[in-house]
């Protein structure tokens, strides 16, 4: 991203916390996209984006939002 010039200040971070089912509303949300979603896979890759976000930008710029429920109601907390 800094070759392009892209800085980051805050950084909002989507979570599924479904206990029973971690990633159940993203695959409910993804299903009939062309995208193939493995939960293990994307939350893998998530945290060691998140890792290095926080190493570069600090733990207190990122910000975790539960994305469980209506769409609408998620865009209110973001």
């Amino acid at each position: 991203m800094k070759e392009y010039g892209l800085v980051f200040d805050k950084i909002i971070y989507l979570n599924d916390t479904t206990e029973e089912e971690p990633g159940r509303e993203i695959k409910r949300r993804m299903a009939g996209s062309e995208f193939v979603f493995d939960w293990e896979e994307e939350s893998s890759k998530a945290q060691k984006v998140l890792a290095n976000c926080k190493e570069f930008i600090g733990e207190e710029s990122i910000f975790e939002v539960d994305c469980t429920g209506k769409k609408e109601n998620v865009l209110i907390k973001i």
